[in-house]
């Protein structure tokens, strides 16, 4: 993790020939990446964890979002310039469920009534019927200490393949809904000798 984050902070203000000379020389393989919800209690704000991910240019990405959030829905999303594709073109998990809502940044909220998992992006920004499974309903004491009985967003797994990333930089992975509240993270991708396109 320290590693990670001293990379991120090197890379973030990094001209082209700096980032160059944090090359290394590896073997691209197939990575699957977990990502999950949380929450920093003491702020009661939504996080990814890890906030940091480096990986090697040509590295083959699946990204797991495991999310167990009582009250909202959550999506990873990520710009697809990491593969080379217009900057509007986007990856998008979206692990949404009935009774879930979007949370206090967006107005009006909205409060999902379908679901899990509506309106995901492939690894080429194409609109896709989310892999989105709901594995039980969440019955106890959520964050903020109330009692809840069969409560939506219990244990919600989206799975979908980023493909292979093949430009170097840093790119910012965030919450659709959450990213004003500090929802977001960081891909490395780092030069890689070893990558031949």
């Amino acid at each position: 993790m320290a590693l990670a984050i001293g990379i991120v902070g090197l890379v973030l203000g990094a001209s082209a020939s700096q980032l160059s000379s944090l090359a290394v020389s590896v073997t691209p393989s197939d990575k699957a990446i977990r990502v999950e919800w949380t929450t920093a209690f003491e702020a009661t704000q939504d996080r990814f964890e890890p906030q940091y991910i480096t990986v090697a240019q040509g590295d083959n990405l699946t990204i797991i979002l495991i999310t167990n959030d009582t009250i909202d829905a959550h999506t990873f999303t990520i710009g697809l310039a990491l593969r080379g594709l217009p900057g509007s073109a986007q990856f998008v998990l979206n692990n949404s469920a009935n009774g879930l809502t979007s949370g206090p940044f967006l107005t009006p909220m909205e409060v999902f009534t379908a679901g899990p998992g509506q309106s995901c992006s492939d690894r080429n920004g194409n609109t896709y019927a989310c892999n989105t499974k709901q594995y039980g309903v969440f019955s106890g004491t959520n964050g903020f200490g109330n009692t809840v009985s069969g409560a939506p967003g219990y244990n919600i797994t989206s799975t979908g393949w980023l493909g292979q990333v093949t430009v170097p930089g840093v790119y910012k992975f965030f919450c659709f809904y959450h990213q004003k509240g500090g929802m977001f993270g960081y891909l490395v991708v780092l030069p890689n000798k070893g990558y031949t396109p």
